[in-house]
């Protein structure tokens, strides 16, 4: 049986769960800075209870008082993260298979590194050549390096010298902001190499999104 590469816009259901997975994105970028809000208007508080403590004592208690706050905002930057990735991951799954078809795409395709995948589907469905120092690329191989961080946990020992490196940063920042932008970018270069996609209606940003 022949495979041929379709346009995009043809007859035909599929299932994909991107644009789920793009209001998710935002619902926990909403909720990482409503929480980040409250962490920064609690710190205030402490520190204004606290006015007369040596500045590393009340740093310290600082972080004794904010603590569930930090942590719950970690996991909203964390979840609004690992969203972005899985729409990426998801529309790009989904183009290919509406390009290419499921059983070629899921043969030679489906396993393949997300910016190799990227390159292949831009050569084959849209007739141009990227390089691997173009920004399309480089924002997703970015993106992916910091899920995978995330999704691949190391460990290492710590040493008295080497305390500062396990300092956590204050969520404000973490570069959330950024990789959401970077996932905007990229969807919009992808849209407009294949104007068959109509982004409007792929990713559409729920009510209360920042």
């Amino acid at each position: 049986m022949s495979s041929y590469i379709h346009r995009y816009e043809r007859e035909g259901l599929w299932s994909s769960s991107h644009s789920f997975y793009y209001q998710c994105t935002y619902k926990s970028l909403d909720r990482y800075q409503e929480v980040l809000n409250r962490l920064e208007t609690k710190e205030q508080e402490v520190a204004d209870s606290n006015q007369d403590e040596d500045p590393q004592v009340l740093s310290t208690i600082i972080h004794y008082e904010t603590d569930k706050l930090t942590e719950e905002c970690y996991r909203e930057a964390i979840s609004a993260l690992l969203f972005a990735c899985m729409t990426l991951e998801g529309f790009i799954n989904h183009y290919g298979v509406r390009r290419l078809g499921e059983s070629f795409y899921k043969r030679n395709l489906e396993r393949v590194g997300i910016t190799e995948k990227v390159s292949i589907l831009i050569l084959a469905c849209c007739h141009k050549s990227i390089e691997q120092d173009n920004d399309l690329i480089k924002k997703t191989r970015d993106l992916f390096d910091a899920r995978n961080r995330l999704v691949h946990p190391k460990s290492r020992e710590i040493y008295f010298g080497t305390l500062d490196e396990f300092v956590s940063k204050h969520p404000r920042d973490l570069p959330l902001y950024k990789h959401v932008r970077d996932m905007e970018s990229i969807l919009d270069e992808l849209c407009k190499l294949d104007t068959d996609v109509r982004r409007e209606f792929e990713f559409k940003k729920p009510n209360k999104a920042i």
